[in-house]
């Protein structure tokens, strides 16, 4: 009975628990954390490159307004590689989305973006 007072440690993540876990393959997912499940700890941090790809879009779209405001820099019409940031925010927003597989024009514009992004970092 007191052990039905004492809640279970939760995954922060997925929200299972020691008796209601992630199963992958059949294999049941084992704490790495006191609040993170194998499953949840293998996958990549989404929210980070969200934050990341809205960063790499916000400077590019400031970048834009600047032009509109001030026109034509030093060197050009853009002090930073507007076109190129804004194409890696969107090559990872489509990674934050999980790109539809079935959309097979999904997953060639992703591989034009990261084609043209290769060299580019």
């Amino acid at each position: 009975m007191i052990g039905d007072l004492i809640e279970a440690p939760a995954c922060r993540e997925c929200g299972c628990t020691q008796n209601n876990a992630c199963v992958t393959n059949g294999v049941p997912c084992h704490w790495v954390e006191p609040d993170l499940c194998s499953v949840c700890a293998g996958k990549p941090d989404v929210r980070g490159l969200a934050i990341i790809s809205a960063s790499q879009a916000a400077d590019a779209l400031a970048e834009l307004l600047r032009f509109a405001r001030e026109g034509d820099g030093l060197t050009g019409p853009f002090q930073t590689d507007v076109v190129e940031q804004l194409l890696d925010a969107a090559k990872m927003a489509m990674e934050v989305e999980g790109y539809d597989t079935e959309r097979p024009e999904r997953a060639e514009v992703y591989a034009a973006i990261v084609n043209f992004l290769d060299g580019w970092a």
